[in-house]
């Protein structure tokens, strides 16, 4: 009887070895049917994953030049503050520069003012109205940048123009940045100073 029990139990693991080692043989006959197959959950996540990337990337791209154009907007808003403070804070180089070329005073750099805060000279605004009138020498005075065109206009109070320098010909296309600053003459008129970089 021992041996009908000892026997039985070895044909009951021979069975369940071959139908174990059926079932591992149907798994692999499965899986090995599935190789080259995609399931619909992976293409989907696939898809929406790179329209994603097109998209934000699509958006990046778009903004580039918005930010380039306000960038050298920017630039030219600070250039045009920038030559606005030179003229009326400072005295230029030498301090009593002349226009003449040649002259032992030949001006370095413009200025305007008089040495006190906010105060600009009558003679140093007639000098300029000069150097105006060789426009090129101008730009290459005050703003240094061939590329950029500049307008200076000196007011008084009332209206009166006391200096309008630019370009004989200027472009309307450009965006243009005005500059207004207020300075008053050595007899205490209030003037503007608007300074716009192109």
């Amino acid at each position: 009887m021992a041996n009908k029990t000892k026997r039985k139990r070895q044909d009951d693991t021979n069975y369940i070895a071959r139908s174990s080692s059926s079932v591992i043989r149907i798994e692999n006959l499965r899986n090995h049917s599935k190789k080259g197959v995609l399931d619909i959950d992976f293409i989907l996540s696939v898809f929406v994953f790179l329209s994603v990337i097109v998209f934000v990337t699509s958006v990046i791209i778009g903004n580039i030049p918005v930010f380039h154009r306000e960038s050298l907007n920017e630039n030219l808003r600070a250039r045009s503050y920038q030559i606005s403070e030179l003229l009326l804070f400072d005295q230029g180089e030498p301090p009593d520069w002349s226009p003449v070329v040649g002259d032992p005073n030949e001006v370095k750099r413009i200025g305007l003012s008089t040495g006190d805060a906010y105060e600009i000279s009558r003679v140093k605004i007639d000098n300029l109205e000069i150097i105006c009138s060789d426009y090129s020498r101008l730009r290459t005075l005050l703003i240094q940048d061939l590329r950029n065109e500049l307008k200076v206009s000196i007011s008084d109070a009332s209206g009166n123009v006391l200096l309008d320098c630019g370009p004989a010909v200027s472009a309307t296309i450009l965006p243009e940045f005005p500059v207004t600053r207020y300075g008053v003459l050595e007899d205490n008129t209030i003037v503007k100073i608007l300074v716009s970089v192109v």
